[in-house]
């Protein structure tokens, strides 16, 4: 999403099937390949008004708000049309913001960290993945999301014990979330 001609074509065929899919945006943000910070925002903004479900670290929100609050961003996000935000803080765990609903808070799951890479990537693919299970987002309560946002957050902190970008297997995230539900 960061060059042309590219950015386009992925805009275009997400404008195509906003209505038919659940649009699931991770910035990912880079601050080494944004050339313009300025420019990044404003089609972040774009991003923004065809996706269904955000997810983004605080460390990528420190970047491109540095002195604004989850509340605050969440607020913005979601008039846009964002249905679900997901703001993900590492070891401290991940909170959910909808309209019309309290923050739901998700503890993560304390692991012997050993790399840090993937670990974003492994709980919006676990996110995605898990949500498979449930229906449309704007449909799932309370209990639902804390299990989707749970398994994600197992997910990335398996993946943060192990070097590299290296998610867990459906069979060890089954033993993994076995031992941390005790």
């Amino acid at each position: 999403l960061l060059a042309e001609p590219a950015a386009s074509a992925i805009m275009e065929t997400v404008a195509l099937h906003r209505n038919r899919a659940t649009i699931v945006l991770d910035p990912n943000v880079r601050p080494a390949l944004i050339k313009d910070r300025d420019d990044y925002l404003k089609r972040l903004d774009a991003w923004l008004t065809l996706s269904h479900l955000v997810k983004i670290s605080s460390q990528d929100i420190r970047w491109l708000y540095p002195e604004r609050s989850f509340a605050d961003i969440a607020q913005e996000y979601l008039a846009k049309g964002v249905k679900a935000l997901i703001i993900t803080q590492g070891e401290k765990g991940a909170s959910l913001y909808r309209i019309g609903h309290e923050v739901l808070f998700v503890p993560s799951v304390r692991v012997e960290v050993v790399d840090t890479v993937g670990a974003g990537d492994t709980f919006t693919g676990t996110l995605m993945r898990k949500l498979l299970d449930f229906g449309p987002i704007e449909s799932l309560a309370e209990d639902d999301w804390r299990e989707v946002i749970r398994e994600a957050s197992l997910a990335a902190a398996f993946n943060c014990a192990r070097a590299g970008a290296n998610p867990p297997t459906t069979q060890e995230l089954s033993h993994f979330k076995t031992l941390n539900s005790q």
